[in-house]
């Protein structure tokens, strides 16, 4: 059977979306084997995720089969449906999607993506092709990228990183300690203490706040054995960009731009850094300039404080961070 016009727009625009947003370096793309799916990518940020997907245009009757597809037939960690978004399409996806929770692992749900498309799209308008993707651009970046693929890194998160002792005292020593625990691994907090020259207490106090920050996570069993998960490593690596951006002139990418703004920040020339800085006690703490200020700020004080080396991008990760039953929840 032929595909619509609009099966094949979305299923296409949902692939070069992602392709795009790795011009933002936080991870890279590449295009897998279809096979028997609509969508099939790989991911990989320090991990590799496969990614596979179908679409549903017009017959409901096939909604079975694509979850049978998607849930049987595809290891991938992460799975995505593309759907016109129908009354009809929507209770016949409950009820399948409830009969195979029945009966399949529930971990097999855990990264399931659903992107509902209006139901009047017009693949042969301009202006609707321009309003879909739009939509789908915001809801993968949300979903995949920033949920999934980046360890559910938001702006909550990042202010909460961001505004940690804004003060003058020992600037930019979290983004070090994070630094060093991605790039060298956990060793003990008396080996950190020595490397920085501050108390044990004080390295402890850092990786907590870190932790709850969701930056840093902790084994149940494991004591004080740390790593740095997904959401950290997304947070140096747009901490070193940034700090590129200061010293050697780069530019950020329109897609590393977009990310930061749903993260909160508001990116500006570094010319303006002074000004941002003069206002810290005049702008909101939620202030957006005041977010990517301080971003800019700590990954300077990072280098130049702690001898941070943002070209070491070459970050560590636990083989087992993706079993929740062994981390701590936050």
């Amino acid at each position: 059977m032929a595909e619509s016009p609009e099966h094949q727009y979305l299923s296409q625009t949902f692939l070069a979306i992602l392709e795009t947003f790795s011009r933002s370096k936080l991870y890279s793309y590449r295009e897998s084997d279809r096979g028997k799916f609509d969508i099939a990518c790989m991911l990989t940020e320090s991990w590799d995720y496969l990614l596979n997907g179908q679409t549903l245009w017009k017959h409901s009757e096939g909604i079975d089969k694509d979850l049978r597809t998607l849930l049987v037939a595809s290891d991938a960690p992460l799975l995505t449906y593309v759907a016109r978004d129908t009354t009809r399409h929507r209770s016949v996806f409950s009820e399948a999607m409830s009969d195979y929770r029945k009966v399949r692992d529930s971990q097999k749900f855990r990264h399931f993506r659903v992107f509902w498309v209006p139901f009047d799209f017009d693949a042969d308008s301009e202006q609707e092709r321009r309003l879909v993707e739009s939509q789908l651009r915001h809801d993968i970046t949300e979903d995949v990228l920033l949920n999934v693929l980046f360890g559910r890194l938001d702006s909550s998160r990042v202010h909460a990183a961001m505004m940690m002792h804004p003060s003058t005292e020992k600037l930019g020593l979290e983004l070090a300690v994070l630094h060093s625990i991605a790039v060298e691994g956990f060793t003990s907090l008396g080996w950190l203490s020595h490397k920085f020259h501050v108390s044990s207490g004080t390295v402890r106090e850092r990786i907590s706040r870190l932790q709850v920050c969701g930056l840093v996570i902790q084994k149940r069993a494991a004591g004080q054995g740390y790593s740095v998960g997904p959401a950290g490593r997304a947070m140096l690596r747009l901490c070193s960009q940034v700090y590129k951006v200061v010293n050697d002139g780069t530019s950020l990418s329109s897609e590393s731009i977009e990310i930061m703004k749903m993260l909160g920040m508001e990116p500006f020339e570094v010319e303006q850094a002074d000004y941002v800085f003069s206002r810290t006690g005049v702008l909101d703490r939620n202030d957006p300039r005041l977010i990517f200020g301080m971003l800019m700020g700590k990954a300077q004080w990072a280098a130049s404080l702690w001898n941070v080396d943002w070209e070491e991008c070459d970050y560590k990760y636990a083989p087992d961070e993706h079993d929740n039953s062994l981390w701590l929840a936050i």
